[in-house]
């Protein structure tokens, strides 16, 4: 799960999307990826997505996880 960066929009109003599809460049290296939101499908930059930070939630009433966990999108270079 990722945000899609508006530089129109709060950080706090961005999208919410799931990666589906990772789209190499002419040299191999990934550079747009294709998300699915709420609406449909779009296409976007791998500059313009940032990864969700998603906290796990033990069951059965155990204690909660308080690690973190940041969504690896394939090892993808976010420059």
């Amino acid at each position: 799960m990722v945000l899609i960066g508006d530089d129109n929009k709060k950080c706090l109003s961005w999208p919410i999307a799931k990666i589906i599809e990772l789209i190499p460049g002419r040299d191999g290296e990934i550079r747009t990826v294709r998300l699915k939101t709420q609406h449909g499908t779009v296409v976007r930059p791998v500059q313009r997505i940032f990864p969700l930070e998603v906290q796990a939630i033990a069951n059965n009433d155990k204690e909660l996880k308080e690690e973190s966990n940041s969504v690896n999108v394939l090892n993808l270079k976010m420059s």
